[in-house]
Parts: structure tokens; C-alpha cells; sequence
């Protein structure tokens, strides 16, 4: 039924465990960073050899995001640690967690959105489907605890998962459980 799970988006964060000053730190790395003031001040480094984003904040908290995996997420984060020393911080090694892994498939039909949740029993069954709100099918799975935005030409996004395992037992739940309603 899923030809292909893809991981788009890895989101992890960690803490270096010290305050940062970032007027500092954007001075010293202007030609590395994009330095953001205002509401929640924050650098921004973007990497040229992929997609990926670290933000770092005063708190000498970061999140990185875009990572495919969560080894590319972490080689990121400590590619910034490293920076960070090189410019004579004495910052811990960050704990690194992963927050959310965003994943996508694709059903290669029409799926009929109305019909799938008639089926499945509407939203005493985690099902959220209010088409002049969000055109999307919305499903709650408690374990593993993730939510999938299934859309009407068969494309369906998994959010909220803690790791790869996890979208992937949840793309095998989702694929028995549509096996129920959808004809």
C-alpha cells in the first residue's frame, strides 16, 4: 500500500549548557551566520553542503532542523559546538534529542476523505476531518504517539515521531488500518 516511506524533516535540539552572547558570536562568524534580533533573538546557521538550519540562542540552546536523519541533525550541531569552541567558548557537549521526524507517503489513489471517516467512526477514533477548516483528513495514532494529515489524492504526512522506528511502526499501523476502510 506505501511504495516508499520519505523522511523530510529531522528536528532535533540540545542544550550547550552555558549563556551565549550572540552580538559576539555574529561578529566573530559574520560570514557563517544570519544574526536575527528582535522578539527571539537568534543566529542562524545555514550550511552550504545541505539543507540544514542550526538556530542558536542565548540561552545556549539549539535547534536544528532540515536534517534528513538524525546523524546528519547531529554532525550539524556539533559542527556548530565546534565553531563555537574555535572561538575560545568553553561550551559542554550538547545532549542532542530528537523532537520530531516528519515523514511522507504516497497511496497512489484517490482516497474519498468523507468516506474514510464515516467508516472509521469520526473522532471517537483520534479522526479530525472539518474540510471547511483544513481539507485534510487528520489522524491521532496513540501508539506510537504521532498524528498523519492524509490528503484526498493520496499523499499522507506522518508528524510527531521520535525516530525512523517510530515512523515506520506507524506507517505499518496506519497501512492495516486503512486496510479496514478504504475500498
Amino acid at each position: 500500500m506505501f511504495p516508499r516511506v520519505r523522511v523530510h524533516n529531522v528536528v532535533v535540539s540540545a542544550c550547550l549548557g552555558v549563556e551565549l552572547n550572540l552580538d559576539v558570536i555574529a561578529d566573530a562568524l559574520s560570514a557563517k551566520v544570519r544574526y536575527r534580533s528582535g522578539r527571539l533573538p537568534r543566529l542562524v546557521f545555514k550550511f552550504e553542503s545541505s539543507r540544514v538550519a542550526v538556530l542558536l540562542f542565548g540561552s545556549g540552546r539549539l535547534i536544528c532542523v532540515g536534517a534528513r536523519s538524525k546523524c546528519e541533525a547531529e554532525k550539524a550541531v556539533l559542527k556548530v559546538t565546534e565553531l563555537l569552541r574555535s572561538l575560545g567558548m568553553e561550551v559542554e557537549k550538547p545532549e542532542i534529542a530528537v523532537r520530531n521526524v516528519v515523514a511522507s507517503a504516497d497511496l497512489r489513489r484517490h482516497v474519498d476523505l468523507e468516506d474514510l471517516c464515516e467508516r472509521a467512526g469520526g473522532s471517537a477514533s483520534g479522526i479530525i476531518y472539518e474540510p471547511e477548516q483544513f481539507p485534510q483528513l487528520i489522524f491521532r495514532m496513540d501508539s506510537p504517539r504521532t498524528v498523519f494529515l492524509i490528503f484526498s489524492n493520496g499523499k499522507i504526512v506522518c508528524l510527531g515521531a521520535k525516530s525512523t522506528e517510530e515512523v515506520r511502526k506507524a506507517f505499518k499501523k496506519l497501512k492495516s488500518w486503512l486496510k479496514q476502510f478504504v475500498q
